[in-house]
């Protein structure tokens, strides 16, 4: 059992249940489990295009803040004005918005303490629970990057620009992009695939 939690990344919450490493592109393929499966915090989900998915109510997702619904920005005190949702957008599918509710725990590295919501531009890993979209999810068809461009119109337009079926609702999101590290969305490409190749290596070996 500890390496199955650890390849999927387990968050150390929420008891047996999974908060996997995914990619944004992959929660189009979630399905919720039938309601006699729930766990603490809500309805399980598994990937059933995968032969030994793990059931999940939460996920780790990394990638790029495209869009929020406040600036953003410092105040005369330093302090990062608070917003209620961002969008995700890890390359690889719709971004992806995220609900930062007050329960959230929002900071970074060099700051743990203090609660900073991500502004556009900035690199963030969180994990949150996976909730249906129940408006459609439309972000980005009317949201503008920091360049003032639509990015819907930049993609074509095509699955990119369409609405993702999934919103998270955020448990924490740690902003990465201060740590200096410039390799971390390489090193999350790598590690998201990883991480299932292990969980499937540990369910061949019956651990």
């Amino acid at each position: 059992a500890p390496a199955r939690q650890m390849a999927a990344g387990n968050d150390g919450a929420g008891g047996t249940m999974f908060a996997p490493k995914v990619f944004t592109c992959m929660l189009e393929q979630a399905r919720r489990l039938p309601d006699g499966d729930v766990g603490a915090c809500g309805p399980a989900y598994h990937f059933p295009n995968l032969p030994h998915s793990p059931r999940f109510t939460r996920v780790w997702v990394q990638g790029v803040v495209v869009w929020t619904d406040g600036r953003g920005d410092d105040d005369r005190d330093g302090r990062r004005r608070c917003v209620d949702r961002f969008a995700l957008d890890d390359g690889t599918g719709p971004p992806l918005r995220i609900a930062t509710p007050p329960s959230c725990h929002c900071a970074s590295t060099r700051d743990p303490f203090t609660r900073r919501t991500p502004g556009v531009g900035d690199y963030v890993a969180c994990v949150g629970f996976v909730a249906p979209n129940e408006d459609g999810g439309r972000v980005m068809a009317t949201s503008s990057d920091e360049r003032g461009e639509n990015r819907e119109e930049r993609n074509g337009g095509g699955r990119r620009g369409s609405s993702p079926r999934f919103t998270l609702v955020a448990e924490r999101v740690h902003d990465l992009s201060r740590e200096g590290d410039a390799q971390r969305e390489a090193m999350w490409n790598v590690e998201v695939p990883e991480a299932f190749k292990t969980l499937e290596a540990a369910h061949a070996a019956g651990i």
